[in-house]
């Protein structure tokens, strides 16, 4: 698979991703976009043109361009002190790291977009790990934040058992957590030869809620809270999410397998 690096001009990134189908052999080319001003529109993909979904998106208000200052372009750069809100951004090798520091909210909040590529940390298929990390000047304080991603409504299920590869279909409006299956969830769009598979890690799975994105139920939103405890002044806490895309063809196994190797992955090497 080749994957480019990616492409940061002002508060807008892009990239591509290869996917590789068997059922026919051929590849398919996705083009993934993020308005850094944006957060909660997350991760735009495209395929031939049209948008597939919205996916990984921190639940963050949008920040205004004349409140922060410009990006670093294609190198990290020195935070930039704001009156009000700060927006830093840039790329380091297979990531796109953004930081958010908003004047309403006392966090600072940073997430690391990281392309993913087979063969790299046990993978055997394409997709992209979103590292999240909170800290606060604050005593005491709330970090919650919502991930959240947006697709055409089609097929899901959830991973409950690892070992016996066993799948359960989720109901809308319920809140999911770690007593009725793991944070894997497997979306089979409609018309597409692939399947996308979104995990949270078990180690950072606090729970998720699935629901319609609209009154004709023509997209379905998949949210997964993070942070849940308390969070102290000079305490870092991180937690991973990471989506695949795996062919149609044995959707399942080949989920289960990607949900392992998460699980058993090490800590990202972050800043």
């Amino acid at each position: 698979m080749a994957t480019a690096a990616w492409t940061l001009h002002q508060f807008q990134a892009s990239t591509e991703l290869t996917l590789f189908v068997d059922t026919p052999p051929q590849t398919v080319d996705l083009r993934c976009e993020v308005d850094l001003t944006q957060p909660a529109d997350g991760l735009k993909i495209r395929q031939h043109g049209s948008v597939i979904g919205n996916f990984l998106a921190p639940l963050l208000p949008p920040v205004a361009v004349d409140e922060i200052a410009a990006p670093a372009t294609q190198k990290e750069s020195e935070p930039t002190a704001s009156a009000t809100s700060q927006l830093d951004c840039y790329v380091r090798g297979a990531d796109l790291v953004i930081t958010y520091t908003l004047q309403h909210r006392p966090l600072r909040s940073q997430f690391y977009l990281r392309l993913l590529q087979p063969q790299q940390e046990s993978l055997r298929h394409a997709g992209i790990e979103l590292i999240a990390s909170v800290q606060t000047p604050l005593l005491d304080s709330n970090p919650i934040i919502d991930i959240r991603s947006i697709v055409q409504t089609g097929e899901i299920l959830r991973l409950t058992d690892v070992q016996r590869e066993t799948y359960s279909t989720p109901e809308s409006l319920q809140v999911l957590d770690g007593t009725s299956g793991t944070g894997c969830f497997l979306i089979r769009l409609k018309n597409a030869d692939w399947t996308y598979v979104e995990m949270v890690h078990p180690l950072d799975f606090c729970e998720s809620l699935l629901m319609p994105d609209d009154q004709e139920s023509t997209q379905t939103r998949l949210t997964h809270r993070l942070f849940a405890g308390r969070l102290e002044k000079g305490v870092v806490l991180r937690s991973r999410i990471r989506g695949v895309f795996v062919p149609r063809q044995n959707d399942c196994h080949a989920a289960a397998v990607e949900y392992q190797a998460f699980a058993s992955s090490e800590p990202p090497l972050t800043t």
